[in-house]
């Protein structure tokens, strides 16, 4: 009962300094503390019905709607069959009744760990809660994380309907939580998680969709309004595995019927167009996240081809990287939020661990990095030598530039190196490699390196000229 004085309610936060939301007080209808935290439900003047976690609003019966029809129907309408929906949090019941309107969905599992919110939800917030009693729902009443682990490639669509980044719940917002989301969707499944405020949060926007476009082919933020969140405003963050998903555009635009049927009153094709539609301050930001993820993973790709492959616990690093991308640390998966995962995925409560660093998957010394380019550049002139004295004018070619085809020996040589950089497992012992003089010109170095490699190719007798030559053509006999 803190957070109420003089019959006003009055939510104050770290993560909206100098700002406050009140709303005046008409009955308190149930104030307990659950196993994992504060419950309190109260009638507002003009609000209705509130549920308040931890001293913060979660919904009220005159706008949550806006956010539930929102973060439900955003990924169910960009995906061509949502048959198998996971919901981490939603304890208020009011996600999980959007998902169930849908015909495409065929069955549901909702992630809880608080059943008080599931109870409380029930008795003073039934216009939410009735989509627990659909034939669709399976209740899992226990650790969204765990749950997630033992169910990989299991569900079409992920919808975590998360608390704020504080203390534990913070898990929620980095990489290694969307990487266990990732795990447990199918090929082609789409996530959607609650993405913050652009005007509060917009650096933690940014941190979020760069390392989502590191792990995820289609990635987009969209947004809905809704009064009594901070700002008025709310944000989503949504990820697809197939690399056509076009989130700006639904896959199935609902009709004016369906609409009708399915009782919406925020949620519409065009409103769905329209929420990726960003402010230029917020689109000037994604564009920068955008760039500055594509520029990693091409770096990532480069100097630690490795990286592409799948890692299960750690997010692959390289030490290239810029220290955005280094900062890694990731949860313990095994904790528990303090929170209900109405705003968060059920964890319990247990005290928190130190960070443990990530170990980079890239320990390629800067000199073997160099060697590398220099035997992939001397490589590249000894294919393009070969391929230029092939188009030559026969009377034009040297004796060195007549040998068309590469010794067994050398051809297997390139096929190890090839080989080698792909797998980015190079045995550096393989060839001698002088030491690289950085003062040198590069150009000079792979010029007398492409010489060399040229020079040591068998010899062969020349050939009688052909009078079928076509220079512009590039053919001959």
């Amino acid at each position: 009962m803190d957070h109420i004085k003089d019959g006003w309610f009055m939510e104050k936060s770290a993560l909206w300094p100098g700002q406050a939301m009140s709303l005046q007080v008409k009955e308190v209808l149930y104030n307990k503390k659950s196993k994992f935290q504060d419950v309190l439900v109260f009638t507002s003047e003009t609000y209705g019905n509130v549920l308040v976690l931890d001293g913060v609003i979660q919904c009220t019966e005159r706008d949550e709607f806006a956010y539930q029809e929102m973060i439900a129907n955003l990924p169910l309408c960009s995906h061509p069959s949502p048959k198998r929906v996971l919901i981490i949090g939603g304890g208020d019941g009011g996600v999980l009744r959007e998902v169930v309107k849908n015909p495409l969905v065929e069955s549901v599992v909702l992630c809880e760990i608080d059943e008080d919110v599931i109870n409380v939800s029930k008795k003073f917030l039934p216009g939410m809660a009735k989509g627990f009693f659909s034939p669709k729902l399976t209740l899992h009443v226990g650790d969204g994380f765990e749950f997630m682990k033992q169910n990989n490639n299991a569900f079409d669509v992920i919808i975590t309907d998360s608390s704020d980044p504080v203390g534990p719940a913070e898990s929620l917002f980095k990489e290694s939580y969307f990487q266990l989301m990732k795990s447990a969707l199918k090929d082609g499944g789409i996530l959607c998680s609650q993405g913050e405020c652009q005007w509060l949060h917009l650096e933690l926007i940014k941190e979020m969709r760069s390392f989502c476009e590191t792990l995820f082919p289609a990635v987009e933020y969209a947004y809905s309004t809704i009064p009594t969140y901070p700002s008025g405003q709310i944000g989503f963050m949504l990820c697809s595995k197939n690399p056509k998903t076009n989130f700006k555009e639904p896959v199935k635009a609902l009709s004016k019927e369906e609409i009708g049927a399915m009782d919406l009153k925020y949620y519409n094709p065009e409103i769905h167009r329209a929420s990726f539609i960003l402010p230029e301050f917020a689109r000037k930001i994604g564009s920068s996240a955008s760039g500055l993820s594509r520029a990693c993973l091409s770096i990532r790709t480069l100097a630690c081809p490795s990286s592409l492959k799948t890692v299960k616990k750690a997010p692959p690093d390289c030490s290239a990287l810029p220290p955005h991308f280094l900062h890694r640390s990731g949860p313990d998966q095994s904790r528990r939020l303090t929170r209900s995962p109405s705003h968060a995925p059920g964890h319990a409560r247990t005290p928190r661990e130190p960070p443990v660093a990530v170990a980079p998957l890239c320990h390629l010394h800067s000199r073997h990095s160099m060697q590398l380019l220099v035997v992939l550049a001397a490589l590249t002139g000894v294919l393009l030598s070969i391929r230029a004295a092939a188009v030559l004018p026969v009377e034009e070619r040297s004796p060195v530039h007549l040998n068309r085809e590469l010794s067994k020996e050398r051809k297997e040589l390139i096929l190890k190196l090839v080989s080698g950089l792909l797998d980015g497992a190079l045995d550096t012992n393989m060839l001698p490699m002088e030491t690289v003089d950085l003062e040198e010109p590069l150009e000079s170095r792979l010029e007398e390196r492409a010489v060399y490699n040229r020079l040591s190719l068998p010899q062969r007798d020349r050939k009688a000229p052909c009078k079928n030559f076509f220079w512009k053509t590039f053919t001959s006999c």
